[in-house]
């Protein structure tokens, strides 16, 4: 299984738009916080259609308008602060 990690964006949408072109052969996404604006997350969405895992940063902006995001992307789920996965039989 191959695992993707990222975090951080702060909305560089131009710069994610490169790493999401570079994902194939990747089965889960991992993206450990700091969207900043929910159109972020949709970015990633609707550029990754394997399972996609997120947990809030310090530094995002709509809570509410990220988890309706998460909500609308069946393959997309936001944890919370902090998650715990089992992938592959590794947890």
């Amino acid at each position: 299984m191959r695992i993707a990690i990222l975090s951080d964006i702060h909305d560089n949408i131009w710069n994610l738009e490169k790493v999401l072109k570079g994902l194939d052969g990747v089965d889960v996404l991992i993206f450990l916080g700091d969207f900043c604006a929910p159109f972020t997350l949709k970015q990633i969405a609707d550029g990754f259609s394997g399972p996609v895992h997120c947990i809030f940063g310090n530094n995002d902006g709509d809570p509410f308008l990220l988890c309706q995001i998460a909500a609308n992307a069946p393959h997309v789920t936001l944890h919370g602060l902090r998650g715990e996965l089992t992938l592959d039989g590794v947890h």
